[in-house]
């Protein structure tokens, strides 16, 4: 059997596999929708604005957000950093609120999405790389509290550099089989008490 025909039978796989977990992805997204839709709004009052942005770099900071989407030397958030793997390199994307090649154009919603369940702005399958199996236990209010402060963040307009994945991890819909085995929506709804009491030991300091 010559290599093109094993490389025909191969790629009719790989379709008919894709084809397959998509369906099943899609009635296991389904069993778990997106928590806590809502509308988010920035505070009009400056103090509560000004709260809610120090809340949010409190958190990136807890996150350290900064150290995987800088590069050194580079703007704050712009993104460009390299993150070798055994698969190819991965590029940190620009979390910047620049409306073309940031997340200026996202809502909180599609933040939310990102961070809850590994869903870019337009759907696409996110590689875990950007550790969502972890964020997805940030509390919707938190995450609101990071778009907020990177939206306060200067504006850098810098394209996103593309990943040099090696096939077929290059191919996105694999990641499906890798999220039905490994990954879970979770939801933490933090006590209003514990909430007071972080804040409190925090502003002691």
């Amino acid at each position: 059997m010559s290599r093109r025909i094993l490389f025909i039978i191969l790629a009719v796989l790989i379709v008919a596999g894709g084809a397959v977990t998509v369906a099943l992805f899609g009635r296991f997204d389904r069993q778990a929708p997106l928590a806590n839709r809502q509308a988010f709004v920035m505070p009009s009052d400056p103090a509560r604005r000004a709260e809610l942005i120090r809340r949010g770099e409190y958190l990136a900071r807890a996150g350290d957000c900064i150290a995987c989407h800088t590069t050194r030397g580079g703007q704050p958030f712009a993104g460009g950093l390299a993150m070798p793997t055994p698969f190819g390199t991965l590029y940190t994307p620009n979390i910047t609120p620049d409306d073309e090649t940031g997340i200026g154009a996202w809502s909180a919603e599609d933040f939310y999405r990102a961070m809850h369940a590994g869903r870019g702005k337009d759907g696409r399958l996110l590689y875990p790389a950007f550790p969502f199996p972890s964020y997805t236990r940030v509390a919707r209010a938190d995450s609101d509290a990071i778009y907020a402060y990177l939206r306060s963040q200067a504006a850098v307009h810098q394209p996103n550099r593309p990943n040099e994945m090696q096939f077929p991890f290059s191919f996105r819909p694999l990641l499906i089989g890798w999220r039905l085995l490994f990954f879970f929506q979770r939801r933490i709804q933090a006590r209003p008490s514990a909430i007071r009491a972080v804040e409190s030991r925090r502003l002691s300091r």
